[in-house]
């Protein structure tokens, strides 16, 4: 048995080593001084702050629907848990998880808002739009 994972594996080089060298370039082949002036054209000259606002766009809502799917689980294993007491309890404890989750989140935005307000940093309201 253990023969023939070993001459299968070296099939499997064997098929796979002329490719393996011309699929990636060497090290020596890649000119860093071109890599360094390299620039993303939206983010020049921008702020760290302006980068953090652009991904909480995406964040936040990719957040929301992780959650969303989270508590959609956490039902259907209590759907298909046919009364088993430690599949129901795994079912709440995900339903748990994902409000609190929620909560986090809807806090930390609101939180944050509200400290930008008080405090009067334009900064953290601008992240937020």
């Amino acid at each position: 048995m253990a023969n023939k994972r070993y001459i299968s594996r070296l099939k499997l080089l064997k098929f796979v080593s002329p490719f393996a060298s011309t699929a990636l370039p060497s090290f020596s082949s890649i000119n860093f001084d071109d890599l360094e002036n390299a620039s993303a054209p939206f983010l020049t000259g921008q702020t760290l702050g302006y980068l953090i606002s652009i991904l909480l766009g995406y964040i936040f809502p990719i957040a929301g629907l992780l959650l969303l799917l989270y508590i959609l689980y956490g039902g259907y294993e209590i759907f298909l848990s046919t009364g088993d007491p430690k599949k129901v309890a795994s079912g709440k404890g995900k339903i748990t998880n994902g409000v609190v989750g929620f909560l986090i989140i809807f806090l930390a935005y609101w939180i944050l808002q509200f400290l930008g307000r008080a405090l009067g940093i334009q900064g953290i309201l601008d992240i937020f739009g």
